[in-house]
């Protein structure tokens, strides 16, 4: 994203962003007062509004303040629109007799997600909640907000949200405060094309159960701060990959399992305040261990897995990073999958950053192997099934290995180690450049032009510091030396250790063929049958072959009574009618004629039934 340069430069949209009004306002004096406006994006200030004052009455303020970045139609640039939302902070001005102590406080900040932008929507509307401040010591600087809100402890969040609910629900004692906000883009970001050919996906990390015992004893009394930190690589276009790194877990002491529906958060917190740490509506979907895709789902690993999931300490993100995929990462994403189903998902526990002196003296030092350094192999075959957009599950976490990472994987390369580098070599750099720009201030400031240069890079806002903390903690323990025996990763297989996580695409890889679909392409196999010969019916056919039939018996018959009786069909003198019927008969059941016509009847008389069915008097005329 880019907040300068010329609205009509080729390749750039410009996305305006107006904050039309707040509601339900409160500050410290309740007669009225003045406010104003902050907007960032990413770590960079759009803008700030006019100062307004507040109706103290209503309680509301017409902010009516514009203003714009310019955002690259790159791949890379659409993906960060989809995690990284607007950020919208209130501060209220202080009385003039307070100026001297501080100038402004903040009053709340509210989010703003740029997704409906990617969802081919030129513009919308939304009403934000404006979430308070909770250190009463926050300055105007939105960095202090980001430091004093970021939280070590998800339980320690949710007992200080009660807290600070009981101190500032009588404050903030109307409704809740809100922001109404409309972002647009004069021409969409993305075309029918691209837009029909692109894709979003999203990966929620949820938690590591039964995680290594030496996690949860650490030594001495005041232990130092760890980071844990989960890594996966995904396709971003036809070339390229991005990673998605997960480094705001928290460990949690067991004795109760994990709330059901939890609500997700966001993947960059340190500029947010907690109020803003979740995602609006966005719930964890839970299915029984049974259902799942992935491992440790029969029934021998149920009674262990109740255990570990109530009983044993975890490590906990339930937090969702949605990324975007163009038509050509989407195709590669497939192309990925088919050539191998099992992709790497790579798990660390890293101590915090260090200070600059440490820092320092840990890159003169020998380096280490990245600390509990382990790796789960996620089955995504599934989304390569027609219709399947989501697979949730529970892997194996297993010790780092290299050449398993290339059998199973066919990679060769460790995200986590190659991040961890980058990071290195970026604070060399900011090294290197903070020692020459030291150099240059002392020459400089013999003429006096020194001191207004060194102020410049003070502007800049600390987000792309942040983002990198967690790559940062990892550079000081990175490795450069020869793999050796992973022993601290040999502990996930001692304790068992699994991790939950749920990938979900917006549209599936494979569509599901409709029935309408399924029955063209079973008539395009079948050859056309060709047409009846013109006749009778089958009904028809069967009173004819039963005439036929009763004429052939009557023919038996007949000769046997010429047989008899000769052909002049005479009774012979003494005999009756009725005893010539009886001696027919009888020559009919010793010759077998009788027996023959009556089997060849019975099919004869029902086959008319069987042809017409729906005829319900009898044949009378045979």
């Amino acid at each position: 994203m880019d907040t300068t340069g010329d609205t009509a430069e080729t390749g750039y949209k410009n996305i305006k962003i107006t904050v039309i009004r707040g509601n339900n306002l409160q500050g410290k004096k309740t007669d009225g007062f003045q406010s104003f406006l902050q907007v960032q994006v990413d770590g960079n200030v759009l803008g700030e509004s006019d100062r307004k004052q507040v109706d103290p009455v209503e309680q509301r303020v017409d902010y009516d303040f514009t203003c714009s970045f310019h955002c690259s139609n790159n791949t890379q640039a659409l993906s960060d629109l989809a995690h990284k939302p607007i950020i919208l902070t209130v501060r209220e001005v202080l009385p003039e007799e307070k100026k001297a102590e501080a100038k402004t406080a903040v009053l709340g900040q509210a989010v703003v997600d740029l997704l409906p932008l990617l969802q081919g929507q030129c513009s919308f509307s939304s009403t934000v909640p404006l979430n308070p401040v909770y250190s009463p010591s926050a300055k105007a600087s939105s960095q202090d907000i980001g430091s004093k809100s970021s939280l070590n402890v998800e339980a320690a969040c949710r007992a200080r949200h009660k807290q600070v609910a009981n101190q500032v629900i009588p404050k903030w004692r109307s409704q809740q405060p809100t922001l109404d906000v409309c972002v647009s883009v004069t021409d969409p970001l993305l075309s029918e094309t691209e837009l029909s050919g692109s894709n979003l996906l999203r990966v929620t990390m949820e938690t590591a159960f039964s995680i290594p015992e030496p996690w949860t004893l650490q030594s001495g009394p005041n232990p130092p701060p760890c980071t844990y930190t989960a890594a996966m690589e995904v396709p971003l276009t036809a070339q390229r990959d991005q990673v998605l790194v997960f480094c705001e877990g928290q460990l949690k002491a067991g004795g109760q399992r994990e709330e059901t529906g939890r609500q997700k958060k966001r993947p960059h917190l340190a500029l947010l305040v907690p109020g803003n740490h979740f995602l609006p509506a966005v719930f964890s979907k839970e299915e029984h261990f049974e259902q799942e895709d992935g491992q440790l789902t029969g029934l021998e690993d149920r009674e262990f897995r109740d255990e570990s999931e109530s009983t044993k300490s975890r490590v906990s993100w339930d937090t969702e990073m949605c990324c975007f995929l163009d038509a050509g990462g989407t195709t590669r994403l497939r192309q990925r999958i088919t050539e191998s189903r099992l992709w790497p998902l790579e798990i660390t526990r890293s101590l915090a950053p260090m200070t600059k002196a440490a820092e320092n003296k840990t890159l003169a030092e020998e380096a280490q192997e990245i600390p509990f350094h382990g790796i789960a192999y996620v089955d995504m075959g599934r989304l390569l099934y027609p219709g399947v957009s989501r697979i949730r599950g529970a892997y194996s976490i297993l010790p780092f290995s290299e050449a398993e990472l290339l059998k199973k994987a066919k990679r060769s390369v460790s995200v986590l180690k190659e991040q961890a580098k980058a990071a290195a070599n970026q604070r060399q750099a900011r090294a290197a450049s903070a020692a020459g720009s030291h150099k240059a201030k002392a020459g400089r400031n013999s003429d006096g032009r020194g001191a207004k240069e060194s102020k410049e890079p003070a502007k800049k806002q600390p987000g792309n510091q942040s983002r990198t903390a967690a790559a940062e903690g990892l550079a000081d323990t990175l490795a450069e030396t020869e793999p050796h025996v992973n022993m601290e990763g040999n502990m996930y297989l001692e304790a068992r250790t699994y991790i939950i996580i749920d990938i979900a695409l917006e549209k599936p890889l494979v569509p599901k063929t409709s029935s309408e679909e399924l029955s063209r392409r079973v008539k395009a196999l079948i050859p056309p049958r060709s047409p009846l010969a013109p006749g009778h019916s089958r009904a028809e056919r069967a009173v004819l072959d039963f005439h036929r039939q009763v004429g052939s018996v009557v023919t038996h018959v007949s000769d046997q009574h010429e047989e008899l009786f000769g052909s002049r069909c005479k009774a012979p003198e003494g005999s009756s009618r009725e005893q010539m019927m009886v001696q027919l008969m009888g020559s009919l059941n010793v010759s077998g004629r009788y027996f023959a016509f009556k089997e060849q009847l019975k099919v004869n008389c029902t086959h008319p039934w069987w042809r017409n069915p729906t005829q319900e008097n009898g044949f009378l005329d045979p």
